[in-house]
């Protein structure tokens, strides 16, 4: 699971010090993260993860990758938690795009039980497995690529996937790079938000 967590720790503390505020600095806190981090999953989703694929974006497919960027802020006694990233059903692949857990730029995938990784070539191979295809046949191409092709009408004939024994994927993260960016503004405005409760108070 890829995700971050934002952490507004010791707001007990600030009872001892200043009594009645914390009652208002809480649900502040609270309402700040979540204002924020909803914030930033609208910008990841449109900056990151919608359009076509570049060196720092990526398609939309299917969708479930950036349906599954989301946020969420709860309260923990004294602290507030807010998390976001891939939260709830996590789409494989995220952890490779987002280069979790160790920052790395690329990952190499391998095939676990075929002897190939089948990568689609046309949309119709996209949405099905290559044994749901009736008159396929593999051969090398011309520029020597291992295929999958189907037989068409007409005596044509069509590529579906090509073969790979592995492929190296290059991280595109949406997480790391929207968190550099929204941090420092989240921390600001709890910083304000707290000195004019306490002011008031």
């Amino acid at each position: 699971m890829a995700d971050w967590h934002v952490i507004a720790a010791g707001l007990g503390e600030m009872q001892v010090r200043f009594g009645h505020v914390i009652q208002i600095v809480l649900p502040t806190t609270s309402t700040v993260i979540a204002t924020w981090l909803g914030a930033a999953v609208a910008y990841a989703r449109e900056r990151y993860l919608t359009g076509g694929t570049t060196s720092d974006r990526l398609a939309v497919r299917t969708g479930r990758l950036r349906a599954a960027f989301t946020a969420d802020v709860r309260t923990s006694g004294q602290d507030i938690i807010g998390r976001i990233g891939y939260l709830y059903e996590t789409p494989p692949g995220a952890s490779v795009h987002e280069g979790w857990p160790d920052n790395r730029t690329s990952t190499t995938i391998r095939p676990r039980s075929a002897r190939y990784l089948a990568l689609p070539l046309t949309e119709d191979a996209r949405r099905a497995a290559p044994r749901s295809f009736g008159g396929t046949f593999v051969q090398t191409s011309r520029r020597g690529n291992l295929l999958i092709f189907q037989k068409m009408g007409g005596g044509t004939i069509q590529p579906l996937y090509l073969l790979r024994q592995e492929v190296t994927v290059p991280a595109r993260p949406a997480l790391r790079p929207t968190m550099i960016r929204f941090l420092p503004l989240i921390l600001q405005d709890i910083r304000v938000a707290i000195m004019q409760n306490i002011q008031r108070g």
